[in-house]
């Protein structure tokens, strides 16, 4: 990242951080730590941006910043508590850079949403605001740390259309182990994506066909990031993908998911397109 996109980063991050009431001397403090330890490992020694990133991030991860939290409020009102990282990045990337789609894929009244990797509530959140009391959020979320979060959250903003769901989808039932970050709230993971990663938790494994049936409800927009594991979570939903046919979001980091969303869902008939690391999948007519 050259010196002067480092720059418009910087204060993009600082612009948006601002636009956020409370804890704003903790977020404040973690941004300018971040951006602190990030340029001296960039721009005085001359590392590529992700060991740079990376080494902001243990440092404030080993110090405990990265887990301390805030109660922020949103210019819409939406109240979060959210540890640091949250505030710092996964926040700033769905509220003010739109990760997950606006416009036709955003979430609209009425839809049943559901939210795969739901990490600390974010999304959540916002898609059960805007589906509104005629809608429904299915939020999923294995880690029991966000899972609590996530819980608090949909109560902080009185929300009554959220089904929290402990556990992970997958091609098949069972119990797997998952990895936790030692500084990442949305990047704990089945597939090795875990980054500083020192532990980890035995979880309930569920299919997305097999939930929806649970549940008696199935998506009209479905919205996946798992940490390297969403074809997992598509093989187990196939009869959902062709009998109800969502919308559908997915996160494509993980080396072979953008190549193997595309090569499940197209024959389905889906159109997928990519805005950098996010797959935007459309059915096509029957």
């Amino acid at each position: 990242m050259p010196l002067v996109s480092a720059a418009a980063n910087i204060l993009d991050s600082y612009a948006f951080q601002l636009s956020v009431r409370g804890g704003l001397s903790a977020r404040l403090g973690y941004v300018t730590r971040y951006w602190a330890r990030y340029l001296a490992a960039k721009h005085l020694g001359g590392v590529e941006w992700a060991p740079a990133h990376h080494a902001a991030m243990h440092a404030l991860a080993e110090n405990g910043q990265s887990r301390r939290t805030a109660v922020v409020t949103l210019p819409s009102g939406v109240r979060l508590e959210l540890d640091l990282f949250t505030c710092f990045m996964i926040l700033k990337e769905i509220v003010s850079d739109g990760t997950y789609g606006a416009g036709a894929h955003a979430p609209r009244p009425g839809q049943v949403v559901f939210d795969v990797g739901g990490q600390q509530g974010v999304f959540t959140v916002l898609a059960a605001r805007a589906v509104g009391p005629g809608g429904r959020v299915v939020a999923v979320e294995p880690a029991p740390e966000n899972f609590a979060r996530l819980s608090k959250n949909v109560a902080l903003n009185g929300l009554t259309n959220v089904t929290a769901v402990p556990a992970a989808l997958s091609e098949a039932p069972g119990k797997a182990e998952l990895a936790l970050s030692s500084w990442n709230a949305g990047g704990h993971s089945m597939a090795g994506m875990a980054e500083g990663s020192t532990s980890t938790v035995t979880v309930e494994l569920e299919t997305l066909d097999a939930l929806c049936a649970r549940l008696g409800t199935a998506p009209d927009l479905l919205k996946v990031d798992v940490e390297g594991a969403e074809l997992k979570v598509l093989r187990g939903g196939l009869k959902t993908l062709r009998e109800k046919r969502p919308a559908v979001i997915v996160e494509a980091d993980a080396p072979g998911v953008a190549e193997g969303v595309k090569a499940l869902l197209t024959p389905l008939g889906y159109e997928v397109t990519a805005d950098a690391h996010i797959l935007f999948a459309v059915p096509g007519p029957r």
